[in-house]
């Protein structure tokens, strides 16, 4: 995983604060009326509308409003006049409280905008090597061709419209994520024995001195459902069922030319024996003192 970032100074402004709200008590005259959401109360030039509808009769009435916009020059007291649609009444108590109003520091959307045109190109080819060398020392990892990645959506603190001071910087981030694939040695080595074995069953005679683990080549791949297939290729050696046991068996107190005689024969395209000491003509019976190297032909 790899995280590009960018740290920038946020410039976005704007006002924050509270609505004033509050009621209005009132006579009213008329009979069989309603103020409604959407209508305006109008007091001392400022516009507020009444959080919900109310029936209103003759006699005292009390309607709860709430200031269309922010500050304080929107809450009110006792004694005002108000309008309402087009009648002009008295209030009788007025108290309507609250209404704030500041500005603030945000990160603007041409803050962020800015700043994810500046955020560092991640380097994929970093990410990659420094997730092949985090495999553990008995996996053997897929090559870069089997690689993925995925780039998260940039992420900015704080968000864009988010209040912050002005003396703090914002940081915009986006993760990539690489994935690779692997496969234990030992299961691979398990696996390539096995095909092997099947393989040479009838083939009666011959074992299997090299399993090519050093010559794998990965080909093809196709990943489903976060499973990766892919083919695998190598060159394994087999050949004839000698064993080092048999040989120094067969050999042991020799001399010179009938060893070499004895396994010089089918499956053996030729043999050698060495005797350390010059002075020496045959081979020692002690098996521990017999060295024997098999080699495998093209």
């Amino acid at each position: 995983m790899r995280i590009s970032e960018y740290e920038f100074q946020p410039t976005g402004e704007k006002e924050t604060g509270e609505y004033s709200r509050g009621e209005i008590s009132f006579n009213y005259s008329g009979f069989g009326a309603s103020i409604t959401t959407s209508d305006v109360v109008v007091i001392g030039g400022l516009n507020y509308h009444p959080v919900e509808t109310t029936a209103i009769g003759q006699g005292q009435n009390t309607i709860v409003v709430r200031a269309d916009n922010l500050g304080e020059e929107y809450n009110q007291s006792t004694g005002q006049s108000f309008t309402v649609k087009g009648s002009s009444f008295t209030a009788n108590s007025m108290n309507i409280v609250g209404g704030s109003k500041r500005t603030i520091t945000t990160v603007s959307q041409g803050d962020y905008d800015t700043a994810l045109a500046a955020l560092p190109v991640v380097n994929r080819q970093a990410g990659e090597t420094e997730l092949a060398n985090s495999f553990a020392a008995d996996v053997l990892a897929l090559p870069r061709a089997a690689f993925s990645s995925t780039t998260g959506d940039p992420i900015s603190t704080p968000a864009v419209d988010e209040e912050t001071t002005p003396d703090q910087m914002a940081v915009i981030k986006q993760t990539t994520t690489f994935v690779g694939y692997g496969v234990k040695k030992t299961d691979l080595e398990r696996f390539i024995e096995s095909k092997e074995q099947t393989r040479l069953e009838n083939q009666p005679g011959t074992r299997i001195f090299d399993l090519g683990f050093d010559k794998i080549f990965f080909d093809a791949y196709s990943e489903t459902d976060g499973q990766m297939g892919a083919w695998l290729k190598t060159t394994t050696v087999v050949g004839p069922d000698i064993s080092e046991e048999s040989i120094k068996e067969a050999i042991a107190g020799k001399k010179t030319a009938e060893a070499t005689r004895v396994i010089n024969g089918k499956d053996i395209m030729s043999a050698t024996v060495k005797l350390n000491l010059f002075w020496a003509s045959t081979v020692p019976t002690d098996y521990d003192r017999i060295m024997v190297e098999i080699k495998i032909g093209d």
